[in-house]
């Protein structure tokens, strides 16, 4: 039986709490960690009631979906044609990707408010093309309210990896995950 609303239930908690004015752009990051094999019951049983906490607690609610951040990029650059004649070619382009996810969610850390909560989901996406910890550590300092990121992924010793596989990530982010719950 998924734990799924116990996690739904740990994160409407927390963003019901007053906010804490003084931290920096990385301790405003919130990483709701679910085990990956939940991605698509998270997403399409649970978002929903993540947004109306998120609401009811008095927060405005952004959401960005990566799910098609890669193709979009590759289409938006110019990229696509030579990339599907030559996939290898996309390794070469994680720095531009970086910048680009990077501009997108800066334009939106820019326009919430310092009350506001940017959600962040379809991260898997990026898995194989570049690091989400380069992409948050470019707009950091934009955040101004809170940005929530959806991880399928493992928490450990204050260590996050995506789906469980690629290197872990030292990050200052809070963490809400089922082993906290």
């Amino acid at each position: 039986m998924s734990q799924l609303p116990q996690l739904v239930q740990a994160y409407e908690t927390h963003i019901s709490l007053p906010w804490k004015k003084d931290l920096a752009g990385a301790q405003k990051v919130i990483m709701l960690v679910y085990p990956r094999e939940e991605e698509r019951s998270l997403r399409h049983l649970h978002l929903q009631n993540i947004a109306t906490s998120t609401k009811n607690s008095g927060h405005a609610w952004f959401h960005l979906d990566w799910t098609h951040a890669i193709s979009r990029f590759l289409v938006a650059t110019g990229y696509s044609d030579a990339y599907f004649a030559e996939p290898e070619l996309i390794e070469g382009l994680e720095k531009e990707l970086v910048a680009h996810l990077a501009g997108h969610l800066e334009a939106q850390l820019r326009a919430a408010g310092p009350e506001d909560v940017v959600a962040l989901s379809g991260i898997t996406e990026l898995f194989g093309y570049c690091r989400l910890s380069e992409v948050i550590r470019n707009c950091e300092t934009h955040i101004r309210g809170r940005l929530l990121i959806f991880f399928p992924g493992e928490y450990q010793n204050n260590n996050y990896r995506l789906l469980g596989a690629r290197d872990g990530w030292d990050y200052h982010a809070l963490p809400i995950c089922l082993q906290t719950v």
